[in-house]
């Protein structure tokens, strides 16, 4: 876990996110989180902290935006997008279709495809 803080409960999670946390307590957070493989309950927290001019946070921000490419995971990448404000190109949707196709993840890689088209569109 790191540094001993535990991701919140969801009343104290909604509460925190509501109210909002000093930059470096979200990112603790966020970081509890990933250790626990939750990294889309990660991205409100990271958001919080890189917001606040937490470099760290914009770096784990793109690294999580790598991994769900590299893995083929399309849920994570949108949600990454839209968090950030920032639209998915065709060129990154059709890596992840490629990654996803290999991890046999067909429903991912298929609508990556789409996604793509869309964007080049």
């Amino acid at each position: 876990m790191a540094q001993g803080l535990k991701p919140p409960d969801p009343l104290a999670r909604r509460h925190e996110l509501a109210e909002g946390v000093a930059a470096a307590r979200a990112l603790k957070t966020a970081n509890a989180y990933l250790a626990e493989g939750r990294a889309l309950d990660a991205i409100a927290y990271l958001l919080l902290a890189q917001r606040d001019g937490l470099q760290e946070a914009e770096a784990r921000l793109a690294a999580l935006s790598e991994e769900a490419v590299q893995s083929g995971d399309l849920f994570l990448l949108r949600e990454l997008g839209l968090a950030r404000g920032e639209p998915t190109r065709g060129k990154t949707w059709r890596a992840l279709a490629e990654a996803a196709q290999a991890a046999g993840l067909e429903r991912y890689a298929e609508e990556a495809r789409r996604l793509a088209q869309r964007d080049e569109a």
